[in-house]
């Protein structure tokens, strides 16, 4: 009996990553990363907006919400990204004009991996692993960018102990 649960537990485990990201559950985690944004790099509030429905996001509209967080928090970029290397022949092949011209924008300043599912997956949609990193990706991205490094805080920068 012991054996089956952990198997129906790993069985649902599974399923669960391989499921499609809903747009409320999506919205959700960007809306809590935008508040906290905004209290960290004392911007206006952001707007209310309405949750997503339970249905399955996709990769344009993940697209266009970065897009859309990434133009409201420039204004606040500490450091000059360098430019990115990407293949915008692979962001056509799998995009509209459009989000391969929003999705390159994003590439060209790291923002998003380049060739991940978002820049170029096979699906509309994208599984929890795979959205998660995306999101990773992007939030860790638009924090280092907006953030100088100080020797006080980061150790890289810190003077080694006998030296001077």
């Amino acid at each position: 009996m012991k054996f089956f649960a952990t198997a129906l537990a790993l069985f649902f485990a599974v399923w669960a990553q391989a499921q499609a990201v809903t747009e409320k559950e999506f919205f959700t985690v960007c809306g809590e990363f935008e508040a906290a944004q905004y209290r960290v790099l004392k911007l206006d509030p952001p707007s209310p907006r309405e949750p997503g429905k339970d249905k399955a996001v996709t990769r344009s509209q993940v697209v266009r919400e970065f897009t859309r967080i990434w133009e409201k928090v420039r204004p606040k970029v500490r450091i000059t990204p360098k430019e990115y290397r990407f293949d915008l022949a692979a962001l056509k092949r799998r995009n509209g004009a459009e989000d391969a011209a929003l999705l390159a924008q994003l590439a060209g300043k790291g923002l998003i991996a380049p060739v991940g599912p978002l820049a170029t997956g096979p699906k509309e949609t994208m599984t929890a692993r795979q959205l998660g990193d995306a999101i990773g990706y992007f939030f860790s991205q638009v924090s280092y960018l907006t953030h100088k490094p100080s020797a006080k805080w980061t150790p890289s920068l810190m003077p080694v102990e006998g030296d001077g």
